[in-house]
């Protein structure tokens, strides 16, 4: 196995760098606004009550609306965490090391599109974005190892 390393930021002092981000900004904002269920036990579920996230830096502009769980729900998504659990403790090490492998290298393949989302959703700036997502791939690989 290779040594962790981190993951290298973006020089968005490259215009095909700069290009990608912007495409990626387009990509993204034609997905915001959408409504979006709780996914509990592999299902998707709706509720009565929900609250709309929207960018920080445009408060006009929804990302998406978002089921607010009660107790029960929570209490149901703890007891389906708890059941798979039984399964996932013996999956072995390295299989499980596999997947956050796996992770890093989709994270790597839609990097600007991740970004994209934190521009929107948090206000980040790209190189703020930009770093984020490098960090959530450097979380990946360091635990991986």
């Amino acid at each position: 196995m290779k040594a962790f390393k981190n993951e290298a930021l973006t020089d968005f002092s490259d215009e095909k760098r700069v290009q990608s981000m912007r495409e990626a900004l387009a990509r993204v904002q034609k997905e915001l606004g959408q409504t979006y269920p709780l996914i509990i036990d592999g299902k998707a579920v709706r509720t009565s009550k929900t609250f709309t996230s929207v960018n920080p830096a445009n408060i006009q502009q929804s990302i998406g609306t978002f089921q607010e769980a009660d107790e029960a729900l929570t209490e149901q998504a703890i007891t389906a965490a708890l059941e798979a659990f039984k399964t996932w403790r013996h999956v072995p090490p390295a299989k499980r090391a596999s997947y956050l492998f796996k992770m890093a290298e989709i994270f790597r393949k839609q990097k600007f599109d991740l970004a994209a989302w934190l521009v929107y959703e948090i206000g980040k700036n790209w190189a703020e974005a930009d770093a984020e997502v490098a960090e959530a791939i450097d979380f990946l690989e360091y635990y991986g190892r």
